[in-house]
């Protein structure tokens, strides 16, 4: 006597009794409800090395396609931020920075952002991270969000700073110049 399964839900005990979980029988130490259970799920499990590979590559699939729209994502963003656009690409470079705290990229876009819809506040930490990993676009930023928040003697220390790397990145210093002056 040996349990049968017919088709899927016609599950049968070791007695060929129609199945009844209220009250399974007891053979041994396994109930026939258990050996019911683990026949069933035999019949369900995976057991060509065939199948187990559509699994794999079906799962390599769904990963490469969560990192291709995360691409997207990142792209469509940075279009929107190049267009001026901050207040929409505000929520993907959140969302990013969250996943990524330490990429400097991103902290500068999302503190730009935060500025330019007037998150000032928000937006500080995140630009001084981007400095602070030489982020050139960054230094512009933060001065400006210094001298805003009045804090002249943090905005001169990061324009001399903005001034020194581009002089030591060969670039002109004329623009940072300027801004120096105004905070001063």
């Amino acid at each position: 006597d040996s349990a049968s399964i017919s088709a899927p839900g016609s599950l049968r005990t070791f007695s060929d009794k129609p199945f009844s979980p209220a009250r399974p029988k007891t053979v041994g130490k396994i109930t026939a409800f258990s050996r019911n259970l683990r026949t069933f799920g035999n019949c369900l499990s995976l057991k060509k090395t065939s199948d187990m590979k559509k699994k794999y590559v079906l799962t390599l699939a769904c990963l490469c396609c969560m990192l291709l729209s995360q691409a997207q994502t990142l792209s469509k963003a940075r279009e929107l931020f190049n267009a001026g656009s901050y207040e929409e690409a505000l929520p993907t470079f959140r969302k990013l920075v969250k996943q990524s705290p330490s990429n400097a990229n991103y902290n500068y876009w999302y503190g730009v952002c935060c500025m330019e819809t007037g998150a000032d506040s928000i937006a500080e930490p995140y630009l001084t991270k981007a400095a602070s990993r030489k982020v050139l676009d960054a230094y512009p930023y933060l001065t400006r969000l210094q001298m805003n928040t009045y804090k002249f003697d943090d905005a001169v220390s990061t324009c001399e700073d903005y001034i020194d790397l581009l002089t030591t990145r060969k670039k002109d210093t004329q623009e940072a110049e300027k801004l120096l002056e105004k905070a001063r």
